[in-house]
């Protein structure tokens, strides 16, 4: 289990990149290590656009195969936000312009993964899944749904700033 006390903004980057993980991007930009909604609606758009966050709202979203999947026994975590809109000056349709995605949503990737590092208890398991990992490689598993729910707060507090309302999907709580 992660103390979320102990988790600082370097290791807030590692649990939501994970060492595989791509930065996010806003074109060809690095996605920002703090995400300000309000910096967002700052970014300057093309011509005939703008720039609209309809919602600041954050949902942590608890997954699982488990009942779906032989041997599933753990969760999965990520923390679920609407990028900017780029919407057309003159109505609010949204629209594309030259190298922009045609859904309009400007960041490719809304979600996170939380990930964790893996523990000697998980190594101790000995099965082929932790076959070529070592303690400390992150993984996106968890066996604690409120270790991992109060994880992903302490990564919101530290990742993001001027945020609304965050809501916890959880289909697993009893």
């Amino acid at each position: 289990m992660i103390d979320p006390s102990t988790i600082d903004m370097k290791m807030a980057l590692e649990m939501t990149y994970g060492k595989y993980g791509k930065p996010l991007s806003l074109k060809c930009d690095k996605f920002p290590d703090v995400i300000d909604f309000d910096e967002l609606e700052k970014i300057k758009p093309p011509r005939g656009y703008r720039i609209k966050v309809y919602s600041r709202d954050l949902k942590i979203e608890m997954s699982s195969f488990r009942g779906i999947c032989p041997g599933a026994v753990h969760y999965y975590c990520k923390i679920r936000f609407n990028g900017p809109d780029l919407v057309r000056k003159s109505d609010n349709s949204t629209g594309c312009g030259a190298g922009w995605p045609k859904t309009g949503r400007i960041f490719g990737l809304q979600s996170m993964d939380v990930n964790r590092p893996l523990m000697e208890e998980d190594l101790a398991d000995k099965s082929l899944d932790w076959e070529f990992y070592k303690v400390g490689d992150m993984t996106h598993r968890w066996y604690d749904i409120p270790n991992a729910i109060a994880c992903a707060r302490k990564i919101i507090e530290l990742r993001f700033r001027n945020y609304g309302e965050i809501e916890v999907e959880d289909y697993y709580a009893n």
